[in-house]
């Protein structure tokens, strides 16, 4: 997030003024980071993630200082550089090395509740470079077996790290998540103790569908969640996210009511819970006017107190198109091209072309558009050869939302007619 300089100085410091200076990143493929050349900066194919955070200092080229300015840095400024300067057919370069560093967060440690018969801890840590390690530890530092550390990146292209460990009851309960970056020589750790025993946590558990809900478009969808034992869910926290989004809210019910301050903005007036369900453990959202944008991985979280569950429900959204429309584009290529179109599908949907014995045939690539609503148009081409009945299928299928549409054509008298008469068009067309 800072600035940086990176020194380059010419020996003797004769001026740069006149001279072609060259910043690039070294082993990439498009390495442009700044040029300066015939007296002005000329950075049309400079790589975009540095546009206007570079510069040189127009007032030392004099005084030959050809130094670099990034501003604003990121994780992916990472990395070696190279100082080219020339002078028409003569040219010299340095190289520099950048480590960037950035020390994360505190560690923040969450109880997930019980699960394979012991209590799951997630530990999170945000804002690193490079990538740091993470350990969880018991009270008396021994480091404990825990699942792989799963690693993203924040749009500044620094590192969020997040590992989960199963513990067990141990006399004080007490576990550390310690979050180290040797390179930097950088530590960061949290201590939890986890309250009572741990057999309280098997309060309950959050149970979803195990296949995806087919949602149609335009329609209303329930998205089914329940407690196991189904014990009341009025005084609990219900949270309802879209996973893999920035602002994943959907809908949340906190103190006895809906706190929907925070939702996504296309979910407004479109979810509820059932609220005379809640006491039986039903804690299902309803997802009204199902749109194109709702399709994807949604998470249901049931809190209370300390302790949590959640449960993944995928939902996909199911758009029939319209019945195939075969079109003939007369003879090319040896033989009678033939044109599939089907619009309005959602997901995207695969098109094949088959003979009269339901054989595949050899076609183009399936060509796709989407709509204002984010419906799939595809569209294939294939070339037929002549055939005992000159019969020929086209089929648009979605096997995902498990629908299918086809359209026979079938092509009247031989084939090679559509020779004669296409040459005849043609022959017409340049006579005129």
């Amino acid at each position: 997030g800072e600035d940086v300089v990176l020194p380059c100085y010419l020996k003797p410091n004769i001026s740069a003024v006149d001279l072609s200076v060259e910043w690039f990143r070294v082993q990439t493929k498009d390495p442009l980071v700044h040029l300066y050349r015939d007296h002005e900066d000329r950075n049309e194919n400079q790589i975009p993630s540095y546009r206007r955070r570079t510069s040189l200092f127009p007032e030392e080229l004099r005084n030959g200082n050809t130094s670099l300015k990034v501003k604003n840095l990121r994780g992916s400024d990472n990395g070696e550089y190279k100082c080219l300067v020339q002078s028409g057919k003569f040219y010299d370069d340095s190289s520099i090395e950048v480590l960037i560093k950035a020390v994360g967060t505190q560690p923040v440690i969450s109880i997930e509740g019980y699960k394979e018969g012991g209590i799951s801890l997630v530990c999170e840590s945000k804002g690193w470079y490079p990538q740091p390690q993470v350990v969880w530890m018991d009270s008396e530092g021994h480091s404990l077996p825990a699942g792989h550390t799963e690693t993203h990146r924040d749009s500044m292209d620094l590192f969020i790290v997040r590992r989960r460990v199963i513990v067990q009851e141990t006399e004080n309960n007490r576990f550390t998540c310690r979050v180290l970056q040797e390179d930097l020589n950088e530590i960061k750790e949290t201590i939890t103790n986890i309250p009572g025993e741990l057999h309280i946590f098997k309060s309950f558990e959050v149970l979803g569908p195990a296949d995806p809900v087919v949602a149609v478009l335009g329609e209303d969808v329930v998205l089914p969640c329940y407690l196991k034992p189904n014990i009341s869910a009025v005084d609990l926290h219900i949270e309802w996210l879209r996973v893999h989004t920035e602002d994943p809210l959907v809908h949340l019910y906190r103190d006895q009511e809906d706190r929907n301050e925070k939702q996504i903005a296309s979910y407004r007036g479109r979810t509820s819970l059932f609220s005379e369900q809640l006491k039986n453990g039903n804690v299902s959202l309803k997802l009204r006017n199902a749109q194109v944008s709702d399709n994807g991985e949604y998470k249901c979280l049931v809190q209370s107190g300390k302790f949590y569950d959640d449960s993944s429900i995928e939902v996909h959204i199911k758009v029939v198109g319209t019945q195939p429309v075969i079109s003939n584009e007369g003879y090319k290529e040896g033989g009678i091209s033939l044109v599939c179109e089907s619009k309005g599908w959602f997901p995207q949907p695969e098109v094949v072309w088959m003979d009269s014995e339901g054989h595949s045939l050899p076609a183009g690539h399936t060509e796709t558009h989407t709509d204002s609503m984010d419906l799939f148009t595809v569209r294939q081409r294939v070339i037929v050869e002549e055939t005992e009945n000159n019969r020929f299928t086209c089929r648009v299928r979605q096997q995902q939302i498990n629908e299918m549409k086809e359209t026979i054509t079938n092509i009247p008298g031989e084939l090679h007619m559509f020779s004669i008469n296409s040459s005849m068009e043609t022959l017409h067309a340049t006579h005129v």
